[in-house]
């Protein structure tokens, strides 16, 4: 949106604004048109999708040279791949002769070939070869490559950014690089892995995640009878994520894993192993952090009524990926049922945004986090004042 806002998007987004400068004890949940306005999902793209670091995936999903997996940003088709360097980069899935994707899905290869005129790229993203172009000085292959996108390790995921002038991911990220320090995140290797398109808001499932209050409904047989919100410990809130930390009750017991596909980690205490962290790096990264599996989700819009989901369950474990059943490893069905219960409550949010009924409802003490997700969506939106942006 690069040129004035209208005066119906700047309404909302001063709206907006005056939630984030609310005290949290006080905040209300966004206004309906928020889920619903294509306008506000066209700066969404523009100033949060197009310059923020989103998760794509896992760095033991590209374990060898030459594994790959395809992705988009905002539309913008990406390749992601273990260089035969060694390195996991990110780089333009597009050709630089006559603008073709070049390739989709996953594997592991040499190098990528154009399927319309056979440009061919290696897994640098240079140019090698060009079939019958002309030679030096009309085209130089050596001078032909791939652009390349940022890329940034945490903790095992992989974040990509379009936005070559980004502050970097990390230094934001310090406090809870330390938080999770010992359970090894890093370590653990994807079992589960599988993408989905849900009928709701990007933002409507982000916020779900984020807030505890609705688990003792909503999730009455699948999470909460492992850990009550009588036992829900918010952390202090940050610019770029916000977390929660559940602790078990304590009459569930801690399941064992299978010592024949076990990675062992010596270094939790029996604290970490009876605390689950749950929250967000924003934009669109949500996850849960347990001593013995992680479920994370990375959203984005696809409409201002669609989301496009990755899912993912991690384990210290050493098991196949996506197997029809995992009776060593309850987890996956266990995410299963979980994004089923919250499908159905999250698309009915949805039809509740577009219905013209809804109203704001104030948010309470086990949404706080929310409102710390709001306050990211204004800074990014709108800088340090709606104002400064009217014609922006």
């Amino acid at each position: 949106m690069n040129g004035a806002i209208n005066s119906s998007l700047q309404d909302l987004l001063m709206r907006m604004a005056a939630i984030a400068a609310q005290d949290p004890s006080q905040a209300l949940s966004l206004p309906p048109d928020a889920y619903t306005s294509d306008d506000l999902l066209t700066l969404e793209r523009e100033r949060i999708f197009r310059r923020e670091w989103i998760c794509v995936g896992r760095t033991d999903e590209l374990s060898a040279p030459g594994d790959y997996f395809t992705t988009e940003i905002d539309n913008a088709p990406i390749i992601v791949v273990h260089g035969s360097d060694g390195n996991i980069r990110a780089m333009a899935n597009v050709c630089r002769h006559r603008l073709t994707v070049l390739t989709n899905g996953s594997g592991n290869t040499e190098y990528f070939s154009c399927p319309y005129h056979g440009w061919t790229y290696d897994t640098e993203g240079q140019l090698i070869t060009a079939p019958r172009m002309p030679q030096p000085p009309a085209f130089t292959k050596d001078d032909c490559r791939l652009p390349l996108v940022r890329v940034e390790l945490w903790n095992g995921f992989i974040y990509v950014n379009l936005d070559e002038n980004a502050a970097p991911l990390k230094p934001r990220l310090v406090d809870l690089t330390e938080l999770f320090a010992n359970y090894h995140v890093e370590d653990m290797r994807t079992v589960w892995h599988k993408q989905e398109l849900w009928d709701t808001n990007w933002k409507v499932l982000a916020e779900n995640f984020l807030e505890v209050y609705h688990v003792a409904v909503t999730h009455p047989d699948t999470l909460y009878p492992l850990g009550s919100h009588k036992l829900v410990e918010m952390l202090p809130a940050a610019p770029g994520y916000h977390f929660y930390r559940q602790q078990l009750e304590d009459t569930v017991e801690p399941i064992p894993l299978d010592p024949e596909i076990a990675i062992e980690n010596p270094d939790l205490n029996e604290f970490e192993q009876r605390n689950v962290y749950v929250g967000g790096v924003f934009p669109s990264h949500v996850f849960s952090v347990a001593w013995d599996w992680v479920f994370w989700l990375s959203l984005q819009p696809h409409g201002s009524g669609q989301v496009k989901i990755d899912v993912g369950v991690l384990g210290p474990v050493t098991l196949p990926v996506n197997q029809p059943e995992y009776p060593n490893f309850p987890y996956p069905p266990l995410v299963d049922a979980i994004n089923a219960e919250d499908r159905v409550r999250l698309e009915a949010v949805q039809r509740g945004a577009k219905s013209g009924l809804g109203a704001q409802g104030r948010l309470h003490q086990h949404e706080e986090p929310i409102w710390g997700f709001i306050r990211y969506l204004v800074h990014q939106l709108c800088g340090d004042a709606v104002g400064a942006h009217k014609s922006v």
